[in-house]
């Protein structure tokens, strides 16, 4: 599941509607800050898939009053096994000016270490291993596909400069690829062109996904991996009409 730190709250994007798509797709806690009033809610995005908007307070505000004061947040991340859940517990601190110290903070966010349980379809249990990867289709959630592999064979080292930005294409590939392929359609792209071997079942970061898509630009396949991007979107898009 993914975590995503913003600094300006979505009200203050220019397009924040497109944005706003884009978390709802892809992360489970969205944090952000700015106008210093913490608040929390979470929405159902679709049936079992949840997400939590934590607007969160300031350690060093402009100014204190009795709502801009000087505040943080400990979050805790925890497993509910009988819900098949992800819980979220807050447990917010304030400045106590008097004792010229952070305490509990039981006013905001919902009282006492507010907790909060998601419907996580990343982490649900039964989630289909890495190794099933090939027989599944191009289009799938995230949650379907377990990610795999850190570091694979395919990488000739990891001291090898990143792609330079006048091989021509690049750039468009690289936003193509994270903005617009699920995780499972990226690990099909990946193993299609032999960056990472069908048998891994190892766990794969976005930092791993990028290193091993420059190796792919570096060998000169920039132009399949464009072909497999607009395939994806094109079975996908006909799976929708169908």
């Amino acid at each position: 599941e993914m975590i995503v730190l913003i600094h300006h709250p979505l009200n203050w994007i220019k397009d924040k509607d497109d944005v706003a798509t884009y978390l709802r797709s892809r992360a489970r806690v969205v944090i952000s800050g700015h106008e210093h009033d913490p608040k929390v809610h979470v929405e159902q995005v679709e049936a079992n898939c949840d997400l939590m908007m934590l607007a969160s307070g300031a350690t060093v505000p402009f100014k204190s009053d009795d709502i801009y004061t000087f505040t943080y947040n400990v979050l805790e991340f925890d497993w509910d096994s009988n819900a098949d859940a992800l819980v979220v517990t807050i447990h917010p601190r304030a400045w106590n000016p008097v004792r010229t110290s952070f305490e509990a903070d039981h006013k905001r966010l919902g009282g006492k270490d507010p907790k909060f349980v998601l419907s996580a379809p990343g982490f649900r249990s039964g989630t289909k291993s890495a190794a099933n990867v090939e027989s599944q289709e191009a289009f799938c959630e995230p949650s379907e596909i377990e990610p795999v592999v850190e570091v694979v064979a395919a990488i000739d080292g990891e001291g090898e400069p990143a792609v330079p930005p006048e091989i021509e294409g690049y750039r468009l590939v690289l936003l193509r690829f994270f903005r617009d392929l699920t995780e499972g359609e990226r690990l099909r792209l990946l193993v299609e062109l032999g960056a990472v071997p069908s048998g891994s079942d190892e766990r794969m970061t976005q930092a791993a996904q990028r290193h091993l898509l420059d190796w792919l630009v570096r060998e000169g396949k920039i132009g399949d991996v464009e072909r497999l991007i607009s395939d994806f979107i094109n079975k996908r898009e006909a799976k929708g009409d169908a």
